[in-house]
C-alpha cells in the first residue's frame, strides 16, 4: 500500500496511448467530401446565376418586343397623317361657303372610311370645331371645341393626335388625329379629323405575344387608351401618371421592369417593358405574370439540381469503392518508399491487380534505381562546378581583351584534355562574319577552314559534337582533318559550342579538336559548355573594359579640345568687344572733340567688330543646334528672293566690291528652312569678300542639275591646296596659306556644311580654274520643281 504523503509517479511520454491515425479509406473519404462539397456549392451558385441570367434575357426580350409594337403603332400613326395630309390637300381648294352644303363631301368621306376600315369615322368641322360633314352622314353641327385636339388646332398647330377621348355618340374610348386644311394661298379654312377606336390597332399587333400577355396603350396624360385584356373597355379606368416606369417612358427611353406592380394589377408582380411611341408621345407597355417566367425557370432548377445531386453522390460513392480497393496494397508500398528513403533498395511487392497501382510499383522500382543514377551524377556535377568555378575565377579577373580570349582557349585544353582549343568572335563590322581569335594546343593554328560546313552550324548558334568526324554524313575529309601541324595527328573528334550573351545574342564560337575517337564524354562536354558560358561573359567584361577606356580617351580629347575651344573662342569675343567697349567710351568722352572724320571711322570700326560678333555667335549657334540633331522642318522656299536679299545686304556693308549673280532668271522652289539658307549663303559670301583682294567680283552662279538647285559661290583668291579640301571643314581648321591673310576663327564652312546636311543637302570646295575657290552647295528642289526639270530632260 502506497504511503499516504508519497506522490503519484508521472507516466512517461512513451507510456501515454498514442493516437491512433486514420485510414487511408476514411482520409480519402474526408478528402473527397472536402472536394465535392464545394464543388457542389459552386454548382448550385453557377445554376442560380444562369437562371438570373436567363430571367434577364426574358425581360430584355419583353423590352425588344414592347420597342417593336411601338414601332407598329408609330406606322400606323404615320399611315393616318399620311392619309389626312393627302385628302387635306385635295380639300384645300373647297370654299368655306361650300363645304356645309356640298353634297359630294360626304359621299367622299364615306368612301376614305370604307378604304381605310380601322377608321371609325371622318369629319370636317368649321375653324370654331363645329362639324360641318362626315362620313357617317350623322352629327353635322356638333361643337367639339372641346377636345384637346381642336383647341390646339385653334392655336396655331398644323396637325394634333387626341389623348383617350369618350366618343360623343358610343361612349366607348376614340382616338383621333385632326389637321388643318389650307387653301393653295396658305388660308387655313377649315379642320379634318380621323376618328378609330383603340382595338383597331390589335389588327398590327404580333401574332406570337407570349401567354397571358397583356399589351396597354397609355396617353400622354397617363389615361390607359386600351388593354389587350379588356379590348371593350369594361373595366375601370386607370391612371398611370405616378408610375415611374411610365415617367421614364415618357421621357424617351424603353425601360425593363423585373417583378413589379402595375396600375393596373397593384396586387399582382409582372414582368415586362414600356416604351416610348415618338409619333404620338404616347406609352406601349408589354407586361406578363412572374408566373409565366419564373415558373419553368424554377422547375428546371429543382429538376438540373436533383440530377446534378444524383452525379455527385454516384460520383462520391465510386471513390470509396476506389480508396477501398486500394488501401490494401498501398500499405505494402508504403514500407517499400520508408526503406528507399532509408537508401536502401527494397523488394517492391508486385501483386497488384489494379492498372493504377501496378503502376505506382513500378514507378517506385524505377525510384529505387533513379535514386542511385541521381547520386552518382550530382557528383559528377559537383566535380564539374568546381572545376569551372575554379578556371572561371581565374577567367574573370582579367580583363584585357585579348589575355581574356588566350586565357579561355588554355583553359579549354587544360579541363578538357583537348589538343586544340580554338575561340571565333563575330566581327563588330556590319555584315561581318567569324574572325578568329586565339588558338591553343597544337602548332598554334586552327587546321579547319572557316567555311567548313560543321563550323557554320555552330556560328548558326548550334551544338554539335561528332565523336568521328569521317563518319558525319555527306562528309569528306579534308586537310585539317588527317593532320594536326608537324604532329601529323588525324583529327577524329570535333566538339563545337556557340559563345551565347545573356541577351541572346550570338559573339562566337568555342571548337575543340581531338584525335582520339570520342575523346569527350559527357562530363569533359559539361565542362566545355561551363566555359563556353564564362566565355561569353569574359568576352562582354572585356569588351566592356575596351569601350570604357575608348570612352575615356574621347573624353580627355574632347576635354582638351574644349578647353581649346574655350581660349579660342575667348580671344575671338575679347577682340570685337574691346574694339565696340573702346571705342563706345572714346566717342562718349570726346566725341564733341573729335573731328568728324575720326568719329565715322570709329563707328564704322564697331559697326565691322559688332558684325563680326554677330556672326561668331550666329555660327556658334548653328553648330550648337546641329549637334544637339534638333529636327529642321524643311518647306518649299524660293531660292532667288533669298539670293537677292544677302547680295543687297552684303553690297550696301562693302559698296566697293561687286557680287555678280548669273542664272537667277526663273523662280526656283527648294525644300529647305529659310534661316539656313539665309546664313550659309552670307558666310560663303563673306569667306570670299576676306580672301580675295579687294576690286575683284565675287560670282554667286544658280543652276538645276538631277533635281537639285545648284549654288556656286566662286573668288578669286589664294585657293585652297588640294590636300586641304576635305579638312576646310572641320570646326576651327584654317589654311596655313590665308590664315594670315584675314581674321577668323574656322567655323564659318563648318557651319555651312552642318547646316546643308540638316537639310538633305550636300556641299563640297574645288579650286578654280585660273585661280581662286568654289564652294557650291545643292538642296532638293520641292516636287512641283523637280517634275518640271525631270520632264525637261526626258524632252532632251
Amino acid at each position: 500500500m502506497r504511503p499516504r504523503n508519497q506522490p503519484m509517479s508521472q507516466p512517461s511520454e512513451s507510456d501515454l496511448p498514442r493516437r491512433r491515425p486514420w485510414r487511408l479509406r476514411t482520409r480519402l473519404a474526408l478528402a473527397l467530401l472536402a472536394v465535392f462539397i464545394p464543388i457542389s456549392i459552386l454548382l448550385i451558385v453557377t445554376h442560380l446565376e444562369n437562371l438570373d441570367e436567363r430571367r434577364t434575357s426574358r425581360v430584355e426580350n419583353f423590352r425588344t418586343i414592347s420597342e417593336t409594337i411601338a414601332a407598329l403603332i408609330d406606322g400606323f400613326a404615320r399611315d393616318m397623317e399620311s392619309l389626312a395630309l393627302s385628302t387635306t390637300i385635295t380639300l384645300g381648294e373647297v370654299p368655306p361657303e361650300a363645304a356645309a352644303n356640298n353634297p359630294a363631301l360626304q359621299p367622299y368621306l364615306a368612301h376614305l372610311a370604307e378604304s381605310y376600315g380601322n377608321l371609325r369615322t371622318i369629319f370636317i368641322t368649321d375653324l370654331d370645331g363645329r362639324v360641318l360633314t362626315g362620313s357617317t352622314g350623322e352629327g353635322n353641327g356638333t361643337d367639339l371645341s372641346s377636345r384637346n385636339y381642336i383647341a390646339a388646332l385653334k392655336e396655331g398647330a398644323d396637325e394634333a393626335w387626341s389623348g383617350a377621348i369618350p366618343g360623343l355618340q358610343s361612349g366607348q374610348t376614340t382616338l383621333a388625329y385632326a389637321r388643318v386644311i389650307i387653301s393653295s394661298e396658305g388660308e387655313r379654312r377649315f379642320f379634318f379629323v380621323l376618328a378609330f377606336y383603340p382595338n383597331q390597332l390589335v389588327r398590327r399587333l404580333p401574332d406570337n405575344l407570349p401567354s397571358d400577355a397583356r399589351v396597354s396603350l397609355v396617353d400622354n396624360a397617363g389615361r390607359l387608351i386600351y388593354r389587350s385584356d379588356d379590348p371593350d373597355q369594361t373595366l375601370p379606368p386607370v391612371d398611370f401618371a405616378d408610375s415611374p416606369a411610365y415617367q421614364e417612358a415618357r421621357a424617351g427611353r424603353s425601360v425593363a421592369i423585373e417583378s413589379q406592380t402595375t396600375p393596373i394589377t397593384a396586387d399582382e408582380k409582372r414582368h415586362g417593358a414600356y416604351a416610348p411611341v415618338s409619333q404620338t408621345d404616347w406609352v406601349v407597355g408589354l407586361t406578363v405574370p412572374t408566373r409565366i417566367v419564373d415558373g419553368p425557370l424554377e422547375s428546371r432548377f429543382r429538376r438540373d439540381l436533383l440530377i446534378m445531386g444524383g452525379l455527385l453522390l454516384a460520383g462520391f460513392a465510386a471513390m470509396i469503392l476506389i480508396a477501398n480497393r486500394l488501401s490494401r496494397p498501398l500499405s505494402a508500398l508504403s514500407a517499400a518508399a520508408e526503406a528507399i528513403a532509408r537508401g536502401e533498395r527494397p523488394l517492391v511487392p508486385d501483386a497488384a491487380r489494379d492498372a493504377e497501382v501496378y503502376k505506382l510499383e513500378t514507378a517506385m522500382a524505377g525510384m529505387s534505381r533513379a535514386v542511385v543514377e541521381r547520386e552518382e551524377r550530382l557528383a559528377s556535377q559537383a566535380r564539374v562546378l568546381e572545376t569551372l568555378d575554379r578556371v572561371g575565377e581565374s577567367l574573370a579577373t582579367e580583363l584585357d581583351f585579348n589575355k581574356a580570349v588566350a586565357s579561355i582557349t588554355q583553359a579549354s585544353v587544360d579541363v578538357t584534355r583537348a589538343e586544340v582549343a580554338a575561340l571565333f568572335h563575330k566581327s563588330s563590322e556590319p555584315g561581318g562574319g567569324f574572325e578568329l581569335l586565339s588558338v591553343a594546343g597544337g602548332d598554334g593554328s586552327f587546321p579547319m577552314r572557316p567555311d567548313d560546313a560543321i563550323l557554320e552550324r555552330t556560328f548558326n548558334g548550334e551544338s554539335v559534337y561528332a565523336a568521328e568526324l569521317a563518319a558525319l554524313p555527306g562528309r569528306r575529309p579534308s586537310k585539317g582533318d588527317q593532320s594536326n601541324g608537324d604532329k601529323g595527328l588525324t583529327l577524329r573528334s570535333f566538339l563545337g559550342l556557340p559563345v551565347v550573351s545573356r541577351t541572346g545574342e550570338r559573339q562566337g564560337a568555342l571548337f575543340l579538336l581531338d584525335s582520339r575517337p570520342g575523346a569527350f564524354d559527357e562530363y569533359q562536354q559539361g565542362l566545355a559548355r561551363g566555359l563556353a558560358r564564362r566565355a561569353s561573359i569574359v568576352l562582354e567584361n572585356a569588351r566592356l573594359y575596351s569601350e570604357a577606356q575608348e570612352v575615356q580617351a574621347q573624353l580627355r580629347r574632347a576635354n582638351t579640345a574644349k578647353d581649346e575651344f574655350l581660349a579660342l573662342i575667348s580671344h575671338e569675343l575679347r577682340t570685337p568687344i574691346t574694339t565696340i567697349f573702346g571705342g563706345a567710351r572714346l566717342l562718349h568722352s570726346r566725341r564733341r572733340s573729335l573731328p568728324e572724320e575720326s568719329t565715322d571711322e570709329m563707328i564704322a570700326s564697331i559697326e565691322d567688330e559688332a558684325e563680326r560678333l554677330y556672326r561668331l555667335v550666329e555660327d556658334l549657334l548653328a553648330i550648337a543646334r546641329a549637334d544637339l540633331s534638333e529636327e529642321v522642318v524643311r518647306e518649299p522656299v524660293e531660292l532667288n528672293p533669298i539670293i537677292e536679299q544677302v547680295v543687297k545686304q552684303f553690297t550696301n556693308r562693302h559698296p566697293g566690291r561687286p557680287v555678280e549673280v548669273r542664272g537667277g532668271k526663273e523662280p526656283r522652289n527648294i525644300l529647305a528652312e529659310t534661316t539656313y539658307v539665309h546664313q550659309v549663303l552670307n558666310n560663303l559670301i563673306t569667306n570670299a569678300d576676306k580672301y580675295s583682294d579687294s576690286g575683284l567680283p565675287i560670282e554667286v552662279e544658280l543652276s538645276v542639275q538631277d533635281g537639285e538647285s545648284v549654288v556656286r559661290v566662286l573668288d578669286r583668291g589664294p585657293g585652297v591646296a588640294p590636300e586641304e579640301m576635305d579638312q576646310i571643314f572641320d570646326s576651327f581648321y584654317r589654311s596655313q596659306r590665308t590664315a594670315r591673310q584675314a581674321q577668323g576663327k574656322g567655323l564659318g564652312l563648318t557651319v555651312c556644311k552642318r547646316l546643308i546636311e540638316a537639310m538633305a543637302g550636300r556641299i563640297w570646295a574645288s579650286p578654280r580654274e585660273g585661280g581662286g575657290l568654289e564652294v557650291g552647295f545643292a538642296l532638293p528642289l520641292a516636287l512641283e520643281d523637280a517634275s518640271v526639270e525631270v520632264t525637261a530632260s526626258d524632252r532632251t
